[in-house]
């Protein structure tokens, strides 16, 4: 139900059968965008998402609170960490067994949200200095390329006044969560 058609899938499964890597990687080289794949991984996972734009904004402090030979082991990496809690990102469910491990290992509980592998190698490249393999490498210069014209574009709306936030009594201006209007 996300717009995707039977041959960009059966494309994406040949793929993954020659290459090797998830699913969702060979559906970036066939081109779907990252929305619609993290998207997809969300409701089939039932998790929140992380995307390539949300990883790069991590502080990289947090990798000094967890070491790379864990994010490597488990295939997770932190997104968030305090005394109670760790929010990790994975791209792909951790068995129950090493959930209990991790659990146990960080003396936290544990909240998990969702990336696409290439998400994944992005995050260790960012918190680590870990670069990705090639295939990966590939697809993280297009994701950067659609941040870094997300970012222009919002500069010159807001160069030309067109990118306001709107507050009034219903919007508090100190919620995390505000609105972005367009005014004409």
């Amino acid at each position: 139900d996300f717009g995707v058609d039977d041959t960009t899938i059966q494309n994406a499964l040949e793929v993954r059968r020659q290459r090797g890597g998830a699913l969702d990687t060979a559906l970036f080289e066939n081109g779907l965008s990252e929305d619609i794949i993290v998207s997809w991984m969300s409701r089939v996972l039932e998790l929140p998402t992380t995307t390539y734009a949300e990883i790069r904004e991590i502080p990289q402090e947090l990798a000094k609170q967890f070491p790379r030979h864990v994010a490597e082991t488990f295939r997770v990496f932190p997104v968030e960490l305090s005394e109670e809690k760790a929010v990790l990102v994975c791209y792909q469910p951790l068995l129950e067994r090493l959930s209990t491990q991790l659990r146990h290992r960080l003396d936290r509980e544990l909240e998990f949200h969702v990336t696409s592998e290439t998400g994944f190698h992005a995050g260790l490249e960012h918190l680590y200095g870990k670069p990705p393999r090639p295939r990966w490498a590939s697809i993280i210069e297009g994701l950067e390329a659609k941040v870094q014209e997300t970012q222009k574009a919002e500069e010159e709306l807001e160069e030309l006044g067109l990118n306001e936030v709107e507050e009034g009594p219903d919007k508090p201006a100190d919620t995390s969560e505000s609105r972005t209007t367009i005014a004409f």
